[in-house]
């Protein structure tokens, strides 16, 4: 019995190591737009690593068809571009593979055709019929990664903020109009 469970814990230990290490994220696009959608990573672990922008070729209907991606580490600027890619993946999807250390990236997806000043600026190609929704996806059999959070304000947050600022102008005011 003790060897039955040896073996069905190193069965799982085995299972988990083959797993790759996936992140996905769906953005919408209107037909007529330069839209463009942006990916924060950071690995954690260094490898090999394949960014893909998936549209139609590879998912079917409802999905954009001709698909661009741009990778930056640290931030968008032309010192930090790393590569870019058109139709290297399945049918005009793109995909760029490369060995990426420890670190954040920022991967931008969009529409035929942009390059690295498109996608800093956050515009992309025009956006061919039917428009739909592009997958950005970053996977590695040997790296880790996780998908990396910018933290914005609650908006109840910003309204006390607002209901702050609000209240010291109108103690200025009635401060300036007693003086």
């Amino acid at each position: 019995m003790k060897k039955s469970w040896l073996t069905l814990l190193a069965g799982f230990a085995l299972a988990g190591a083959a797993q790759a290490n996936v992140i996905s994220q769906d953005f919408n696009v209107t037909t007529g737009t330069f839209e463009t959608g942006r990916l924060d990573f950071t690995v954690t672990t260094a490898g090999n690593f394949s960014m893909n922008a998936l549209g139609n070729s590879t998912l079917g209907a409802g999905f954009d068809s001709d698909t661009m991606l741009h990778l930056f580490k640290n931030s968008l600027t032309l010192g930090n571009y790393l590569g870019g890619d058109d139709d290297s993946g399945i049918g005009s999807d793109a995909l760029l593979n490369l060995v990426l250390a420890i670190g954040n990236y920022i991967l931008i997806v969009g529409d035929f055709s942009f390059d690295a000043n498109g996608a800093i600026a956050g515009i992309g190609g025009i956006v061919e019929a039917p428009g739909g929704t592009i997958r950005a996806l970053v996977s590695s059999t040997d790296g880790v990664a996780q998908l990396t959070t910018n933290d914005v304000p609650e908006p109840g947050t910003l309204a006390l903020f607002a209901l702050a600022a609000a209240g010291l102008l109108a103690a200025r005011r009635q401060q300036t109009t007693r003086g």
